[in-house]
């Protein structure tokens, strides 16, 4: 009997490093498995956030554009009202600055279409996103400052209707 219980002892002694090993070798495994989750996770992630900036930075590039063409045929209207004898320096005014927040939302885009390749973090879309924030807000004080050279413009169109009508 003492030789069964040395020799299952001696047994046991000799099998504890292998089971220990084989327990250690499976938590390892077990925690590349959930690593690899997470980093597959992590890439899923990223590639929708990057569409998304993709998607948004095409939609504020249309808009710049869009913004840009009412600008110039606002031009146009306020030539042809200068040739008419009219006075439009505030309409040339309320140009100037429309176009300089057209030409600060186009330097960012350019800003941004460098940046959106480059950002994996939270910190680089972070920063995409307050420059998609200040296009949005430039683009928007041209529209509003076009939105004033049409009323500007109407009050010609309307003075001369009516001198016409009399």
């Amino acid at each position: 009997m003492k030789k069964t219980l040395l020799l299952c002892v001696g047994v046991a002694i000799l099998l504890i490093p292998s089971l220990v090993l084989a327990q250690t070798q499976t938590t390892s495994s077990a925690l590349e498995k959930r690593q690899e989750i997470r980093n597959e996770a992590r890439e899923r992630i990223v590639a929708r956030v990057r569409q998304a900036a993709t998607a948004r930075y095409t939609n504020l590039k249309r808009a710049v554009e869009l913004t840009e063409r009412l600008l110039k045929k606002l031009q146009i209207r306020i030539d042809r009202a200068q040739t008419a004898g009219k006075d439009v320096t505030e309409a040339n005014k309320l140009m100037t600055e429309a176009k300089a927040k057209v030409a600060d939302a186009k330097t960012r885009l350019a800003r941004v279409e460098s940046m959106k390749d480059q950002a994996v973090d939270k910190a680089g879309y972070q920063e995409i996103r307050t420059e998609f924030n200040a296009i949005r807000a430039d683009i928007h004080q041209a529209r509003l400052l076009a939105a004033k050279i049409i009323r500007i413009l109407k009050g010609f169109n309307s003075a001369t209707s009516s001198a016409v009508n009399k």
